[in-house]
């Protein structure tokens, strides 16, 4: 990614793959209402925290199924799709 120099300033530009605000909170909306069977993972929605519009307390089995199946299935079938 490049920097945008603007005068005394230097910025770097947000990931085309970023989401914004909106989106981010509309996903959390998402993961608050998934239960994942017992002993698979942990259950996810207590994890989201909607006023600081974080994930908190994510252990590493819980990360990696996050990874590996909420987020392309979220990608895929739940975020609007851009134009």
């Amino acid at each position: 990614m490049e920097l945008v120099y603007d005068g005394l300033y230097v910025a770097k530009l947000k990931a085309s793959f970023a989401l914004d605000k909106n989106a981010r909170l509309f996903i959390y909306q998402w993961i608050k209402s998934l239960y994942y069977p017992d002993r698979y993972a942990l259950n996810i929605s207590k994890l989201v925290n909607l006023e600081d519009d974080k994930l908190y307390r994510m252990k590493s089995h819980d990360c990696h199924m996050f990874v590996q199946t909420l987020i392309p299935f979220a990608y895929r079938n739940i975020l609007p799709k851009r134009i």
